[in-house]
């Protein structure tokens, strides 16, 4: 079926917007994609005078909604999670001048995102992505791709 939305809008339809953002969620791993995602949302924090929660996910033995969640470190491409990501968010957020708080969840990555978003008055996610392709990514997934599917509130793909 396709989607007919704006052509079916009226007049009436287009209304002034906003958008508040006084609470961002930073997932990162502590890879070049990461502190990227990083930067972003320091600065989106900083323009609209926001808190950022910089997160880092254990996956321990948990159950995990991605095959990448699980694979050994070397197999992962690169990726190589790590809590330094935390320090480097409150480094960014201290030199900035932009409130940040870090907390390390445990279980499955995108699980776990999604679920602290949920439960914890987020208004943005902010993750980074690999930019992976082909055969990579069909093997691995992504994790942000998985966040954006599940999340209730907007995420923002910093690549």
């Amino acid at each position: 079926m396709v989607d007919h939305t704006a052509e079916e809008m009226s007049n009436n339809d287009i209304t002034e917007v906003s958008l508040d953002i006084d609470n961002i969620l930073l997932a990162t791993d502590g890879s070049k994609y990461s502190v990227k995602a990083t930067k972003t949302a320091i600065a989106l924090a900083k323009l609209v005078n926001a808190k950022v929660t910089a997160t880092f996910v254990d996956t321990g033995k948990e159950d995990a909604w991605l095959p990448e969640e699980n694979l050994q470190e070397e197999v992962q491409l690169g990726v190589h999670p790590s809590e330094a990501g935390l320090e480097i968010a409150k480094k960014f957020g201290k030199k900035n001048g932009v409130e940040v708080s870090t907390t390390v969840l445990k279980g499955g990555v995108t699980k776990e995102i999604v679920y602290y978003a949920r439960n914890h008055d987020i208004d943005l996610i902010i993750i980074g992505e690999s930019g992976r392709t082909g055969l990579a990514r069909i093997a691995l997934g992504s994790v942000a791709e998985s966040v954006t599917k599940a999340s209730d509130v907007p995420v923002l793909v910093s690549k």
